[in-house]
């Protein structure tokens, strides 16, 4: 089964396939072609409930555990090389994430090939690749153990792990809590009520039509009123347990809805990432084109048009809908696969024209293009190559040269003096490739 999107982004995946309702426990895609889209190789569907006797972390962490298609703790087996979803619908108070330390607790994150880590509904995908720990974990942010072990195995040795029961009596100690203080108490109770019952928060999120906010927003309640009981009952370590679920659950639902001033920033990152995408899109495609033109035959395989063209539809549609967090998400992924596949042009070729001009103004206009197209790669080569504060401060210099000559020359080729205004270009866009040459760019 494929997904109709073609978007190389794990979480630009799992983000349609979510509105697509095709994240279904039992599914498996289907080796992509070279249509350039993500293989994933399987979906997994997590949930959580108290931990039955054959949890791996039965007796120790917190009450409740995750499941995996239905098995409590389930270990997992995965293929080095290949991509994996999680379906996650885990209650709003034990967001999943992947880990490298069984504990979870929100320690330890595994950020390599990992995208959506921290949701308790959505999708979290998993890129496996060389530098992919041999084992991990899937875990709960909030709680101690609540999940279970994954090993990475290379293709066709997958049989060879063994699996097994984790032994809890080898976990590190965990420290014994500090002791509760009453008035420690009192104070979390009272601030959680203020928090809870009278901040403009709780007043939004009461009057608001978001359906996932309220169920956070009623347990901030429960969970609160349970910390008074817990405190009247002299019970406080039970009582300051509740208080935080309290306030965890209280500023979930704030997140989910926003300020008006909030909404507005959102807004104006979703504006800002468009316009950003777009820049970047078109610049890929002119470079694609030129390349073409001087023989090249491999340029496209990184990203197609198509890929750019659905997924900014799929992004506008979800902010149209309302669900901005939603819609900057998939764009910023989207924004990673475009420079990705601008950053292996800039790596992997020089721009090269075919040079046979039949009138100045032909190649004046080819000289322009290709310092308009150096002048696209210089952002591009620092957000690739990550160079020091230095190194950015020395392409600056070049690039504030290049600019300053790149203006001269406008007037000239005003005036018809295209031989000068060629000669000018040249030196500004040599100036570009001084810069270019600051972080290893050739």
């Amino acid at each position: 089964m494929k997904i109709p999107f073609q978007m190389r982004s794990p979480v630009g995946i799992g983000m349609i396939a979510t509105l697509l309702g095709l994240a279904m426990p039992g599914y498996a895609f289907d080796d992509w072609g070279d249509d350039g889209t993500l293989e994933i190789e399987r979906i997994f569907v997590v949930t959580a409930q108290d931990k039955p006797d054959t949890h791996p972390f039965y007796g120790v962490g917190h009450k409740r555990g995750m499941d995996i298609d239905g098995v409590a703790g389930k270990e997992l087996v995965l293929t080095r090389g290949k991509s994996y979803a999680f379906r996650v619908d885990t209650d709003i108070k034990h967001d999943f994430y992947l880990s490298t330390e069984s504990v979870g607790w929100g320690a330890s994150v595994l950020v390599e090939g990992v995208e959506g880590n921290f949701t308790y509904d959505g999708i979290v995908t998993i890129e496996t690749d060389n530098k992919t720990p041999k084992e991990f974990f899937y875990a709960c942010r909030n709680h101690k153990y609540m999940g279970g072990k994954i090993h990475i195995a290379n293709a066709g040795e997958e049989d060879k792990v063994v699996l097994g029961k984790i032994d809890i009596s080898k976990l590190p100690p965990t420290k014994p809590p500090k002791p509760v203080s009453e008035r420690t108490v009192k104070q979390k109770i009272s601030f959680a009520d203020m928090f809870v019952s009278h901040s403009s928060a709780g007043k939004r999120v009461a009057n608001s039509d978001n359906d996932k906010a309220k169920i956070a927003y009623t347990d901030a309640h429960d969970r609160l009123n349970k910390a008074k009981i817990a405190l009247d009952a002299g019970d406080l370590v039970l009582a300051l347990f509740e208080v935080d679920e309290s306030l965890r659950s209280m500023s979930t639902a704030a997140r989910l809805v926003p300020t008006p001033e909030q909404l507005e920033e959102q807004k104006r990152i979703f504006t800002a990432l468009l316009e950003e995408v777009k820049s970047f899109e078109a610049s890929y495609k002119r470079n694609v084109e030129r390349l073409e033109k001087s023989g090249r035959t491999d340029v496209r395989e990184d990203l197609s048009y198509a890929e750019l063209e659905s997924t900014i539809e799929a992004a506008e549609s979800l902010y149209e809908m309302k669900e901005i967090v939603a819609a900057n998400r998939l764009m910023k992924n989207l924004q990673k696969a475009v420079t990705s596949a601008l950053g292996k042009m800039l790596d992997n070729t020089t721009v090269v024209y075919d040079k046979n001009f039949e009138t100045p103004l032909e190649e004046y206009e080819y000289e322009h293009a290709r310092f308009l197209s150096y002048e696209e790669l210089i952002p591009l080569a620092i957000e690739q190559r990550r160079p020091s504060k230095r190194a950015i401060e020395l392409m600056d210099q070049f690039v504030v040269k290049g600019k300053d000559i790149y203006q001269q020359s406008i007037p000239v080729a005003k005036g018809k003096d295209y031989k000068n205004a060629i000669l000018m270009l040249q030196g500004a866009t040599f100036q570009l490739q001084r810069a270019l040459r600051m972080v290893g760019v050739r």
